[in-house]
């Protein structure tokens, strides 16, 4: 490409990254500190229960671990250029986070930690093992035309 080129498609990834990545961790980052510093109104708290609901009490900031192991998974590509590499990135990120959900157990209700912990394990089986991945998509599959794990 030619440097006119990249300078514009580095101006539209950067304005892109910036909207869909950034923003969004800001804004969770600040409405999961003004959620404990401050006393806001019913009428706010209810249209931010959608974002906590899911989660114990002082365990709100768990969505920014989400947020972050989720951008961070999308950015693999961006930051390695070899495919065993992001292959690598992802696994190990995948295991951090199950890990940390693992100790943890953000979670309010049984139901939503087991679905979490099945998903995880499901995308660390696609990633490392590909026999044993048929088997976790069929067992998912089951769960969910079982209707074990929808809401």
């Amino acid at each position: 490409t030619t440097s006119a080129e990249f300078r514009t498609l580095s101006i539209v990834s950067g304005c892109a990254i910036l909207s869909w990545c950034v923003l969004p961790i800001a804004f969770m980052v600040w409405l999961s500190m003004y959620l404990v510093s401050a006393k806001p109104s019913h009428t706010f708290r209810r249209c931010t229960i959608s974002a906590i609901i899911r989660y114990k009490t002082g365990y709100h900031w768990w969505i920014l671990v989400e947020l972050l192991t989720k951008t961070s998974l999308a950015l693999m590509n961006v930051c390695f250029s070899s495919a065993e590499l992001q292959r690598q990135g992802v696994v190990n990120l995948l295991i951090f986070y199950l890990t940390a959900l693992l100790v943890f157990r953000p979670h309010r209700w049984l139901r939503h930690f087991v679905a979490e912990l099945i998903f995880t394990l499901g995308k660390l089986t696609l990633m490392t093992t590909p026999v044993a991945s048929i088997v976790v998509i069929v067992i998912m599959a089951l769960l969910i035309l079982l209707d074990i794990i929808s809401p």
